[in-house]
């Protein structure tokens, strides 16, 4: 009995994806390839070919096996909810990069805890956001307005993939 949730990996005959698994099935060895995190938290796999190896990124896999005859070399693999481990299809979305970065969560080193808000050596609040390489920013006196700004901003100009968080 052939299991109906592995679909072939174009240009790789030896690999098959289980959509239910979200991994790849080597079908020399009849066993699962181990995916593992690369150096930003995203799972991988490594796929040979010709005996030269290649790494693929799980959800870009997973997103291509669902959307065969979708192009998307010049676009990169949204995280919805931000968790790069959530790799089920309903979870991803194609976008661009500029896309792709808005729907981020706030950056470790942000001294306020408060995403596109930073406090001047003034102590006053600037709001900065670049999106499609346009650059948007104001100064406020009070954090409570530049938050309020923000907010208004954020989902003006990012849309659907517009974080706050």
């Amino acid at each position: 009995m052939e299991n109906t949730n592995l679909q072939d990996i174009d240009g790789y005959d030896n690999y098959k994806f289980d959509k239910v698994l979200l991994q790849v099935y080597n079908n020399r060895t009849n066993k699962y390839l181990k995916n593992y995190l690369d150096k930003y938290g995203y799972y991988t796999v490594g796929l040979f070919k010709n005996g030269k190896g290649k790494s693929y990124l799980i959800h870009r896999l997973n997103y291509i096996i669902n959307n065969p005859t979708e192009d998307i070399s010049d676009y990169q693999i949204d995280h919805i909810d931000i968790d790069k481990l959530n790799n089920k299809i309903e979870n991803l979305r194609k976008c661009s990069p500029s896309d792709n970065m808005s729907n981020t969560k706030t950056r470790k080193n942000n001294k306020l805890g408060i995403k596109n808000i930073t406090k001047t050596k003034w102590n006053t609040y600037v709001f900065k956001l670049t999106k499609n390489g346009i650059k948007y920013q104001k100064h406020f006196k009070r954090l409570e307005d530049a938050i309020e700004y923000r907010n208004i901003k954020v989902n003006e100009i990012c849309g659907e993939f517009a974080n706050l968080g």
